[in-house]
């Protein structure tokens, strides 16, 4: 069964991958949303790169270093663009200092020391439930992904198109590159253009249309092999006394948190 799309597989025989691999996996999706909505009221800049500090090098012990170099870069360089336009979008009579200061077609800009701010917080904050999140359910598989979203009581619809996505989506993807690869073959050039543009619409609209025709294939197999629109999750796991324990120090961990931040804050 295939992991989750964190392209990071855990290292051979590493005590601590095999650890968080034995914790219960409703135990690990509680844990991450639990510390994503604790590190969102967060914004001592402080305590967030510690925290970013703390799960990079957890993750970095667990995971290979190139795969996981490649999953931050990716969502860092969309909070690029955060870093580069948040400080500008904040009014002057609201900022405590101006960095930088200019015009753009006759308006004027300036660079906040407040909205730099504002967009390191987000960016540590992001990288913080991201680490956290590959560090816990980065060796989950979907089939236990599933049974734990059924053991934390998702709606069984939701749990079964989260299902169904996860496992047709590198189908798609592979029959994207299909069509692109005869495509080119045909001498189709990607360039900013009319033509191409139209070219590339008429692709994903290609797609589009094949992934219809094939879901109803795939529907109607599963109906000539009894399926009554409801899947039967059968879960592996069982909780046990070590999850209780996990649970209670992680507890304890993220009110710490809550009360350093708080104290910091009046401080």
């Amino acid at each position: 069964m295939q992991n989750l799309p964190l392209d990071a597989s855990p290292k051979e025989n590493q005590g601590l991958s095999l650890w968080i691999d034995g914790i219960d996996p409703r135990l690990s999706l509680l844990a991450v949303v639990i510390h994503a909505a604790v590190i969102s009221s967060l914004n001592a800049l402080d305590i967030l790169s510690g925290l970013v500090f703390l799960s990079l090098v957890l993750c970095f012990l667990t995971y290979p270093f190139i795969p996981l170099l490649k999953r931050i870069m990716a969502m860092d360089g969309f909070l690029i663009f955060v870093l580069a336009t948040l400080p500008l979008s904040v009014p002057p009579e609201k900022a405590s200092a101006t960095l930088w200061e200019g015009h753009f077609f006759g308006q004027a800009l300036a660079f906040s020391e407040t909205g730099l701010w504002m967009a390191v917080t987000i960016v540590l904050k992001a990288n913080a439930i991201l680490l956290f999140l590959t560090l816990m359910l980065g060796q989950v598989s979907v089939h236990k992904l599933c049974h734990a979203l059924i053991g934390i009581k998702c709606p069984e619809k939701l749990v079964f198109l989260l299902a169904l996505c996860l496992r047709y989506l590198s189908v798609i993807k592979q029959q994207f590159y299909r069509m692109k690869t005869a495509m080119m073959l045909r001498g189709f050039q990607l360039a900013f253009r009319i033509q191409s543009l139209k070219m590339l619409g008429f692709l994903i609209g290609m797609v589009l249309v094949r992934s219809l025709n094939r879901s109803e294939r795939i529907y109607q197999s599963m109906q000539c092999r009894g399926f009554v629109d409801r899947l039967a999750f059968l879960p592996d796991f069982y909780w046990r006394p070590s999850d209780s324990l996990i649970a209670f120090l992680f507890i304890m961990f993220e009110v710490s948190l809550l009360g350093v931040a708080h104290h910091a804050v009046f401080i």
